[in-house]
């Protein structure tokens, strides 16, 4: 079964087509990483590729809470 979409999120694919690229910040212990990264989105769900070995996978292994942004003026 699908997932309902939230209100927002008519808005917030207007964002995304306008910014493509997003930015990821995870943290690794008290030092934050924020990384430019293209999210490819199935319904509200992003899926970010990249090596299975990187520091955004190592990092989110250690610690799940991540933000995912798109800005745009």
């Amino acid at each position: 079964m699908a997932e309902p979409m939230p209100e927002f999120w008519e808005d917030a694919l207007e964002v995304i087509g306008a910014s493509p690229i997003a930015y990821l910040a995870t943290s690794w212990g008290d030092q934050p990483s924020v990384r430019p990264v293209t999210p490819s989105y199935q319904g509200i769900t992003p899926y970010i590729a990249t090596e299975v070995d990187s520091f955004k996978v190592r990092s989110i292994g250690r610690n799940p809470l991540v933000e995912l942004l798109h800005w745009h003026t």
